[in-house]
């Protein structure tokens, strides 16, 4: 009891909300910050206590690599079409661990896209393995 439970994927879909086609090629950046998880008031505590995630703020030390893709496909995105890259880990450990939210920079972008709530993932060895856009997992 208490062990590695089998490994998970989570797919984040991209939708292009501009009004002109971009292109996409390669991998997202990623940077995982916060705690997911959260703290329930009791009857016992203080007055004014505040339930919450324990953190939303603060970088995690996730690993993130690259899929073996060896060509990542070159992906045309016109207003309103969707992409999507896929993490995956082949074990997560039970209990509390899951990022609050991550950052996702596009190539040539020096705007992260934010994702909060992120995906609910707590690797036991903090390492995740991300697909290239629009590449199958």
């Amino acid at each position: 009891m208490g062990g590695p439970l089998p490994g998970f994927a989570a797919e984040i879909v991209l939708r292009n909300r501009s009004r002109s086609t971009c292109l996409l090629s390669g991998w997202p950046g990623l940077t995982f910050f916060g705690d997911a998880t959260l703290y329930i008031c009791t009857t016992a505590d203080p007055p004014g206590c505040k339930s919450g995630p324990v953190s939303t703020s603060g970088t995690r030390p996730f690993k993130v690599s690259r899929s073996a893709a060896t060509v990542p496909p070159a992906v045309l995105l016109t207003p309103g079409q969707t992409t999507s890259f896929v993490l995956h880990a082949d074990d997560q450990c039970p209990g509390p661990g899951a990022p609050y939210g991550v950052d996702i920079r596009l190539p040539g972008s020096s705007r992260a896209l934010t994702l909060v709530p992120g995906p609910l993932l707590s690797p036991c060895n903090e390492k995740l393995v991300v697909t290239a856009f629009g590449a199958a997992a």
